[in-house]
């Protein structure tokens, strides 16, 4: 047999085996309807089917008093600092239950009332950076302008820490 013959023998063993390949994308290629689109299927020849009557889109209730268009600079709701509090708050709240940008939600690992310890932490942080010592009850006042001496660590011989042969 020459190259030639074995060649041709080879492709052609390859496109046998190819022929019973399927290049088509099964998941690009899915039965489906679109929106507004003809069907066969159902007797009106819809595919989007009509609402049930007497029935009520998911919040769409709760969402109708404050809904606004977009295209509006309007805002649903007078402005306040009560309201500012609130949405921080909640804020807060929602970032350790489900997470903000690469952060995943905490909510598996941390309970509501820990997470509402945490808040309350932090939110004790952020007011203690711009305390004055004035603001402190006077016990704690004290401690901070006099604080306890701080017994010295020995590190010599027979003394904690230190070395005995």
């Amino acid at each position: 047999m020459t190259n030639t013959s074995l060649f041709r023998l080879a492709l052609g063993a390859s496109l046998f085996l190819l022929a019973g390949c399927s290049l088509k994308q099964d998941m690009a290629l899915q039965p489906k309807d679109r929106p507004l689109a003809p069907s066969d299927f159902f007797t009106d020849g819809r595919s989007a089917r009509p609402l049930v009557e007497n029935t009520v889109a998911r919040g769409s209730v709760l969402n109708d008093e404050l809904m606004v268009p977009k295209d509006s600079n309007a805002f649903p709701l007078p402005i306040n600092l009560e309201l500012v509090e609130r949405g921080e708050n909640r804020y807060i709240y929602d970032v350790i239950t489900n997470g903000f940008g690469a952060m995943l939600g905490y909510s598996a690992q941390v309970a509501p009332r820990d997470r509402w310890a945490i808040i309350a932490y932090v939110r004790a942080l952020q007011l203690s950076r711009n305390a004055k010592i004035s603001d402190l009850p006077p016990d704690v006042r004290e401690k901070v302008l006099h604080p306890p001496a701080e017994k010295p660590e020995t590190h010599g011989e027979g003394a904690p820490g230190g070395k005995t042969e």
